[in-house]
């Protein structure tokens, strides 16, 4: 049965939609930076136990720069975790919306089939008692000389 919120519930479901996406997508980017994290500081390591092998070799500026590329991807990551966050918070609030929304339509359900149960009830009532009405004139008919 159709109901006034059915229109409203797409939305929301759609907007779900969105925001589990955004979720998806904002999940695989922080995977993503973690991972880069991790080989950058790889890299760092493996570089600085190279360069400490020959003592001709400065490895101050590398190291300098892969710090800061560590400290970079740190700052994108705490970011992307404050974007997730936000992006879940979102989805509870939409989630939320989308459960009253149904709540409503099945209780706009409910009120309308009881409504047509209602009018069917008063429909066989009125036949019925018109029924018992007949009855009574024939049977009095039938009692008078």
């Amino acid at each position: 049965m159709k109901t006034p919120f059915d229109t409203a519930l797409r939305i929301q479901q759609r907007e779900i939609d969105r925001v589990g996406m955004a979720i998806g997508a904002e999940t695989s980017q922080l995977v993503a930076l973690e991972q880069a994290k991790q080989a950058a500081l790889a890299t760092a390591t493996a570089e600085v136990q190279l360069a400490g092998s020959d003592p001709m070799m400065s490895s101050f500026a590398y190291v300098s720069r892969m710090r800061m590329l560590r400290e970079r991807l740190e700052q994108d990551r705490s970011a992307s975790a404050a974007r997730l966050d936000r992006l879940r918070d979102e989805a509870t609030d939409v989630y939320g919306s989308m459960k009253a929304m149904e709540t409503a339509a099945d209780g706009y359900r409910a009120s309308a089939a009881l409504a047509a149960a209602t009018a069917e009830q008063a429909m066989i009532d009125d036949i019925s008692n018109a029924a018992l009405l007949r009855a009574r004139r024939t049977a009095a008919r039938e009692r008078r000389p």
